[in-house]
């Protein structure tokens, strides 16, 4: 969810679109959003980062906390 936030705070979209429920599922399971940078290229390579760990579809390839 976090990651989910921080993409939408920085480019002013969703980072996942679909036009049903069963679509938007389909496109969390199986794409990737664009790098923020190629939408805000003023943005930091390190929010890209950040935020790209944070949507990591396996769970053990997402940061184990915040703190």
């Amino acid at each position: 969810a976090l990651g989910c936030v921080l993409y939408e705070m920085a480019t002013g979209r969703r980072a996942f679109e679909g036009k049903s429920k069963t679509s938007l599922i389909a496109a969390i399971l199986s794409t990737q959003p664009p790098p923020i940078s190629s939408i805000q290229p003023v943005m930091s390579p390190a929010l890209d980062h950040v935020v790209k760990k944070c949507l990591e579809k396996d769970p053990a390839d997402r940061f184990a906390d915040v703190v």
